[in-house]
């Protein structure tokens, strides 16, 4: 095989524009589910992130997950304070990081070896961002798409006139309740990415 004809067909299985945005609106109505789910588990700083943490951990184990190649490795890790706490950028907070965790993705095969388990704290949805010592071990470059899932107190609810904070409603186009825009609608929104690139076969 020549160099002209791998590059012919990888150019063969890149998506266009307009597969990209048909993938995407196959799938407009799970995500707007999906981020009603996220959006109705109350994960203000008092309840913290768990419920919501779960609802994302399923749906990207749902999606993403897999054994094979192109498939995700999904887990969740336990934030490991002491060790975040070296890690540059490290801000303390006035809360402990007890029964909070982060979501991660993680692609199982670059060229086709499988990757090792990460050994640390890696980040794509929740708190105390941070990089894991086994990052960076491949040639290529790296895509990291990380997003929080907390969202700001929403008192007094009487202030609410569309919908109550956590009761997610659709109007006119949008979707509203607390944290719909920060950033639960972020997180939809880089999940069902990958889904729709998968949906292509990339």
């Amino acid at each position: 095989t020549t160099t002209r004809e791998t590059s012919n067909k990888e150019m063969a299985m890149i998506p266009t524009d307009a597969d990209i945005a048909a993938a995407v609106d196959d799938l407009s109505s799970n995500l707007i589910e999906f981020l009603s789910n996220l959006v109705a588990a109350d994960s203000t700083l008092q309840r913290g992130e768990a419920g919501a943490q779960d609802v994302a951990f399923r749906e990207m184990e749902r999606l993403l997950g897999g054994t094979d190649a192109g498939d995700f490795r999904v887990e969740r890790h336990p934030i490991d304070l002491e060790f975040i706490r070296g890690l540059k950028g490290f801000s303390p907070v006035d809360w402990d990081y007890d029964g909070k965790y982060n979501v991660t993705a993680e692609l199982r095969r670059v060229d086709g070896r499988e990757r090792p388990a990460p050994s640390t704290t890696t980040t794509t949805s929740g708190e105390g961002e941070g990089e894991g010592e086994g990052q960076g071990r491949g040639r290529g470059r790296s895509l990291i798409l990380c997003g929080h899932a907390d969202v700001v107190p929403a008192a007094p609810s009487d202030s609410w006139k569309v919908t109550d904070p956590f009761v997610p409603l659709v109007r006119d186009g949008r979707l509203y309740g607390r944290g719909s825009g920060d950033m639960k609608g972020g997180i939809a929104s880089l999940v069902y990415a990958l889904a729709a690139l998968r949906r292509l076969g990339c």
